[in-house]
């Protein structure tokens, strides 16, 4: 890796000096310190700060573009005690060389990405193993969180790639309620696809042929001599077929083909507080019921509920229905 050292205290060079030593690199001056970062953050791959991790922070912020180009980065106490991953754990290496320098200083390795203190795999770091891409990174977060909150995840490939102990293996694929199976239709189909096709066969599974932007060696007629199942043209790269696949997946819900579970996530506050309020105003309405209350008491407790949720869902209460209410329960009489 192609290495810049920073620092700003004597005790801070004699330590970017001895991992030069060790790991190589370029220890950069103290006077040039700004202009070298900007330079480094484009040029290097790993950029170790031996001072307080704010200095670096500061440093970086405005230099931040994505985890898919962004260096590692790594900041070092100056006695090198603690090896701080920073920036780039998974696809930058900032994780791995972490481990590396404070095995070899005798410190402590801080790593706070969520997969490796969870001890569960990061899909990142495999695809950087396998020399794959990931083309939709932003949709990484939610696949890390599904590993990290013990769900089920499920991985399919018709590409060549080393598992490890770590990645999930074909097997937990019988576990699974829906199975999305990525054909690489540009082409033939191979041993590995044949095994995966027999494996699904008795599977609620939908068929992504791949690949439908560039000349294709596999086509729906072909599979559907080998299995019964949907089957859609897609492009990763061009964006093609994704809605498809979506009105698919709801037809298949819809049918009762496929289940959900029946918990919730929330994860916005807006709708958490609005969700929380109209509970509050239903169990309002409930204790007047059961206190045989007039009718006139709860209706307004009502409304409120209905607002609430009329928050999250864009819905609001119209005067038809405002006058509705009131006429029947007859409020103020």
């Amino acid at each position: 890796m192609k290495t810049a050292y920073f620092w700003l205290t004597p005790q801070g060079e004699q330590l970017a000096l001895r991992l030069q030593k060790a790991f190589g690199g370029t220890v950069e001056p103290k006077a040039a310190f700004d202009a070298a970062v900007q330079r480094d953050f484009v040029s290097c791959d790993l950029l170790v700060f031996i001072m307080a991790s704010g200095i670096a922070v500061r440093k970086i912020a405005p230099l931040v573009q994505s985890k898919a180009f962004d260096p590692a980065v790594l900041v070092l106490d100056q006695q090198g005690k603690y090896v701080i991953s920073l920036l780039s754990g998974h696809l930058g290496g900032a994780n791995a060389a972490a481990r590396r320098f404070a095995a070899y200083l005798g410190g402590e390795a801080v790593i706070t990405t969520a997969t490796d203190v969870a001890g569960v795999p990061a899909f990142d770091l495999f695809a950087k193993q396998n020399d794959l891409v990931i083309e939709n990174l932003h949709e990484l977060k939610h696949i890390s969180s599904a590993l990290v909150a013990e769900e089920k995840i499920t991985l399919l490939t018709d590409m060549p790639v080393e598992t490890g102990e770590q990645i999930i293996s074909k097997e937990n694929a019988e576990k699974a309620d829906l199975i999305i199976y990525v054909v690489d239709a540009s082409r033939p189909l191979d041993e590995n696809d044949h095994e995966i096709i027999e494996m699904i066969r008795d599977k609620k599974a939908v068929i992504l042929l791949n690949k439908s932007d560039l000349s294709t060696v596999v086509d729906k007629k072909a599979l559907e001599t080998l299995i019964a199942k949907p089957m859609i043209d897609i492009s990763a790269k061009e964006e093609t077929g994704i809605h498809e696949l979506e009105s698919t997946l709801k037809e298949m819900f819809y049918h009762g083909d496929i289940s959900f579970n029946d918990e919730v996530y929330i994860t916005n506050i807006r709708h958490k507080t609005a969700l929380a309020d109209a509970l509050s105003s239903l169990k309002k309405v409930e204790e007047s019921i059961e206190n045989q209350m007039p009718e006139d008491f709860f209706t307004i407790d009502l409304m409120d509920a209905y607002e609430s949720l009329g928050s999250i869902t864009g819905e609001t209460i119209g005067e038809d229905l405002v006058n509705e209410i009131f006429s029947k329960f007859c409020m103020g009489k």
